[in-house]
């Protein structure tokens, strides 16, 4: 998360790269049967809430994340934004080595991992713009954390306004986390990922408190019957119930005294922009 100084002013100190990925773990993979094939489609082939993020299923469920998911389009307003172009194509040509000491291009290191499409920009300046595939520039894809840079820079402005004092317990404005694992932090400390939360954020064990009840609370992971809960019968049934009722303090670490990237930090600013 950006400190309150880099808000409304951030200085690109190197040139920025955006990837669009279809899988983190596809690397040289070939395709075992491309998904959603049919109408219907194929029961082997179809995409669901439990196997979205496994390849090959997610090369297509990234770019159709509200099909598996339950996620709702946000329009935007205003202009969008241009940025100037001064494309180099030497970018996408340069060589680099790959895996086994073969040379591979650029274009060719993320077309070869499955990635969906590249960009390179430098200040305001968009210098490499490639789409792989029958992936183009008008199609949408999936996000996951690069959103929390929105939701940073979408706090900003409230900071600007005056109407949010980073050095407050976000308790301030969400009464509702009084005795949460965040009651006792800053909204800096929120910012920063140093909320000293005894939650963490684990992707790799399927026992962990994240994938049993965090995932599934945000319908971003799968567990047998979540779909199924209801308000009536559960205590937890969103991500606001969970940053309420889930989430405790690690006592043994201060606030502010510890980086840990945690998901729910993000959560919770989404809810504090919200109220």
């Amino acid at each position: 998360m950006l400190r309150p100084s880099k808000y409304l002013k951030i200085t690109f100190l190197a040139s920025t790269i955006f990837v669009l990925c279809t899988s983190v773990y596809a690397d040289g993979l070939q395709p075992l049967s491309e998904p959603m094939l049919g109408v219907p489609p194929t029961r082997q082939s179809q995409v669901t809430l439990k196997n979205y993020r496994d390849y090959p299923k997610s090369r297509w469920a990234f770019r159709n994340a509200g099909a598996p998911l339950h996620v709702v389009m946000i329009p935007r307003a205003g202009a969008i934004h241009s940025f100037d172009r001064a494309i180099k194509l030497s970018i996408g040509s340069s060589l680099h080595l790959g895996k086994k000491g073969k040379q591979l291009s650029f274009d060719e290191t993320f077309e070869q991992n499955y990635a969906d499409a590249v960009i390179v920009v430098e200040g305001n300046t968009l210098l490499h713009e490639n789409y792989f595939g029958d992936f183009t520039e008008h199609d949408q894809h999936i996000w996951f954390s690069m959103t929390k840079s929105l939701v940073s820079s979408a706090l900003g402005l409230l900071v600007a306004q005056g109407k949010v004092d980073l050095s407050e317990s976000p308790v301030k404005y969400i009464p509702e986390l009084k005795g949460s694992g965040f009651a006792r932090v800053t909204i800096q400390n929120v910012l920063d990922h140093t909320s000293a939360l005894s939650f963490k954020e684990n992707y790799t064990d399927l026992n962990s408190d994240f994938a049993r009840y965090y995932a599934p609370s945000l319908s971003m992971g799968w567990l047998p019957g979540a779909a199924d809960a209801s308000p009536d019968d559960t205590e937890i049934y969103g991500a606001h119930d969970f940053l309420e009722h889930f989430v405790k303090a690690d006592l043994t670490i201060k606030p502010g005294e510890l980086f840990d990237y945690n998901s729910t930090n993000a959560d919770l600013l989404g809810w504090l922009i919200a109220r």
